[in-house]
């Protein structure tokens, strides 16, 4: 794959993101320098759709901190930024973990993601994701019947 080559470089990502929401790890097989290499180029604007037909539209929103309406608007855009990009991708990631963990009941995990824990200071998950470090945080602490475990 050529780099210097924006459609091949998009359409590697989009891959790789939609690889990963549908339980694939496309992402662990790519070398970390390349795979930086591409997040710096950015995505296409119009993968945010595709991407929003596999999640709730409202937690990418949240993670990039944007409303629904704004999110809606990057799909217009023809590349987004390098720290939109990342940021989507490691929401995807997350997103997969979480899913993969709640063995695919989306309610569940919705209803997790809404729960406030103690081990969050009382605060729910969903309120941790437009920050990297708070991604990290509850891709952390899922919780099981009987407390908590890492993905």
């Amino acid at each position: 794959m050529a780099l210097s080559d924006h459609q091949d470089v998009t359409v590697s990502l989009q891959e790789l993101f939609t690889g990963q929401l549908h339980g694939k790890k496309p992402i662990d097989r790519i070398d970390p320098l390349k795979y930086s290499q591409l997040l710096r180029r950015g995505i296409e604007g119009a993968a945010v759709s595709n991407i929003c037909s596999e999640l709730p539209a409202q937690l990418l929103a949240t993670a990039l901190d944007l409303d629904v309406p704004e999110l809606f608007r990057l799909a217009e855009k023809e590349r987004l930024s390098p720290q939109q990009t990342e940021i989507i991708g490691d929401f995807v990631t997350l997103w997969s973990e979480l899913k993969s963990f709640f063995e695919d009941d989306l309610q569940l995990l919705t209803e997790w993601l809404e729960t406030r824990l103690p081990v969050l200071n009382g605060e729910a998950p969903v309120t941790f994701i437009n920050t990297f470090i708070g991604r990290n945080k509850i891709g952390f602490y899922p919780v099981s019947t009987d407390g908590l475990k890492r993905l």
